[in-house]
């Protein structure tokens, strides 16, 4: 077993892998192209990238000193679900049964959330980054029964939607969970992936859970919730109302209370850029042209206007301002622009 980077460097190798390709231990992160390769075994760079690219295992029937092997590539992601690098796995096709032993290294050196039950809750195989969230090691949980874990409530919880899963014929599923830290007051929150595993060592089917720790995202927009939230009540209390333009996507977001000026509805309308039709139509050349400017070059908006809205009603006098935002590359990002009445 080999696990590289997205970069193709080696960060972990079994025992085998390290006297096949003859590397130095303790591992200096080589590239795979530097690797000795075994006479008949393809480049790997060009695997791993078809992997990397494809996001999916790709595998290769290879004969190396008379001997048959299959060569499988197959990508995985960190723990916020992106891409991460990908495991090789070279193994020769008579015994299958060592893929147990290359499992075991990928779950014991891995940051994997991973876990095998049965429909009873009993553990049958765990990683030891799951193993470390419980408060244990593979070793001590596996044979042991969720509840006696984690409690019973939440692992009832967590078993009944497993019985949904396998009964209701579906192979894959995923679902937002929460479970109680051992380490720290709040929760750990799950993204938990189900998929079915069709075992022969088992009279029923087990899952496999695979669980991508989301708590920091998820504050992160409970934060944001709570900025929008303090954001529109300052912006109805003072009447000013915000837009953004993302040179992206060309997406316009119009704030609550920039609707409320233009007596739009949040819910229905799509705001344009410049929307010039919600203008006076004797300020609709001025407010033009400084949309041009702008878009064109970059140059910061300021103007006063008078704004009918959606029902050409009695006109508000208002005044615009905008600027660009640039990334570190100076690249033009978004523009950010307000709208006051005066």
């Amino acid at each position: 077993v080999l696990v590289v980077d997205t970069a193709l460097q080696v960060s972990h190798a079994s025992k085998d892998a390290v006297d096949l390709f003859r590397l130095r231990t303790p591992l200096d992160r080589p590239h795979v192209s530097q690797l000795a390769l075994p006479e008949g075994v393809p480049a790997l760079p060009e695997i791993c990238n078809e992997a990397l690219r494809m996001g999916d295992t790709i595998t290769r029937e290879v004969t190396s000193d008379k001997v048959a092997f299959n060569l499988s590539c197959t990508p995985y992601c960190d723990n916020k679900g992106r891409l991460a690098g990908a495991s090789l796995i070279l193994m020769e096709t008579p015994e299958a049964t060592r893929l147990h032993d290359e499992m075991s290294y990928l779950l014991d050196n891995l940051p994997i959330n991973l876990m095998r039950r049965d429909k009873d809750g009993t553990i049958l195989r765990i990683s030891e980054q799951s193993a470390k969230m419980l408060g244990g090691t593979s070793r001590d949980l596996v044979g042991r029964n969720l509840a006696d874990i984690v409690g019973s409530e939440i692992a009832q919880n967590n078993l009944a939607d497993d019985r949904e899963f396998l009964e209701s014929g579906q192979t894959y599923s995923e679902k937002v969970v929460s479970l109680p830290s051992f380490k720290e007051d709040a929760p750990t929150w799950l993204r938990m992936e189900r998929t079915r595993f069709e075992g022969d060592d088992l009279d029923v089917d087990s899952v496999y859970s695979i669980g991508w720790d989301i708590s920091k995202e998820r504050e992160d927009g409970l934060a944001r919730a709570r900025l929008r939230a303090h954001l529109d009540l300052a912006q109805a209390a003072s009447g000013i109302g915000t837009w953004t333009y993302s040179f992206a996507n060309h997406k316009v977001r119009w704030s609550k209370q920039l609707h409320a000026i233009f007596g739009t509805d949040p819910d229905s309308h799509e705001p344009e850029l410049d929307q010039l039709d919600y203008y006076h139509p004797d300020d609709r050349e001025v407010a033009g042209e400084a949309f041009e400017l702008i878009m064109k070059d970059h140059t910061p908006m300021m103007f006063e206007a008078r704004v009918l809205g959606v029902n050409q009603e009695q006109p508000r006098k208002v005044r615009v301002e905008a600027r660009v935002h640039f990334d570190d590359s100076g690249t033009a990002t978004e523009i950010v622009g307000v709208i006051c009445p005066i």
